[in-house]
């Protein structure tokens, strides 16, 4: 399973990282970098896409045709980050702790786990 990395400052780069690889390249991410990693890029059903800061991090879902937002909380007050390089506005209750991405992305190839075991909203 390969993930792709893209870095969105200073420039824009990509490149795949192998799924042994992603804990030790995840962790020496800086949120100066506007990094996003996508699982399953182009995947016609089933794709994450985790964007990382400094002290969170966002995972967006897309299953049965409908994208979602990984939660912890209800809170539906819009606040804004970095999204890719933009800015962008999420609400609140979607800022997970940083290592949650991590975690999801380690199991990505086990999308009912993912279902049950963290709570999803539409985007």
């Amino acid at each position: 399973m390969d993930v792709l990395l893209e870095l969105w400052s200073p420039e824009h780069t990509a490149r795949a990282v192998l799924r042994d690889d992603l804990p030790a390249v995840y962790r020496e991410l800086s949120g100066d970098q506007s990094p996003t990693l996508t699982w399953n890029d182009g995947g016609d059903d089933q794709v994450l896409i985790v964007s990382v800061a400094d002290d969170f991090s966002t995972v967006s879902m897309l299953n049965d045709r409908t994208w979602y937002y990984l939660e912890t909380s209800p809170e539906e007050e819009l606040v804004e980050i970095d999204l890719g390089g933009d800015d962008a506005y999420v609400p609140k209750g979607v800022l997970v702790p940083r290592e949650v991405g991590l975690d999801v992305l380690l199991r990505a190839d086990d999308f009912p786990y993912l279902l049950t075991e963290y709570m999803w909203r539409e985007q």
